[in-house]
């Protein structure tokens, strides 16, 4: 049975939108990319119903280096702001990792 588009806008509170990250030809984080990628999210995502996910479970998250992470995190939550809902995978394959983030 087909559900109605009125029905799966009452139904459905968000999509979880999970970002993966750019990176430049050196293979640091493409801060810049990541800002556009972000905004235009946004910009298609109509209505605000939806939340970002930046590394998120794409595989990049864990070749991260911590201080990376912090910079992907803080690059998605500066760009979209209030706009829409934000959480973040700070998960780490090392036991000493990601208790930073």
């Amino acid at each position: 049975m087909a559900i109605s588009p009125d029905k799966m806008r009452d139904t459905v509170k968000a999509v979880v939108i999970v970002q993966a990250t750019p990176f430049n030809a050196e293979a640091s984080v493409d801060v810049a990319g990541l800002r556009a990628n972000t905004q235009f999210l946004i910009d298609k995502g109509k209505g605000g119903r939806f939340v970002l996910v930046p590394t998120g479970s794409t595989g990049e998250a864990y070749a991260l280096s911590d201080s990376e992470r912090i910079k992907v995190i803080e690059t998605v939550i500066d760009t979209a702001g209030a706009r829409v809902g934000r959480t973040a995978c700070v998960g780490s394959g090392r036991l000493d990792d990601g208790d930073r983030v």
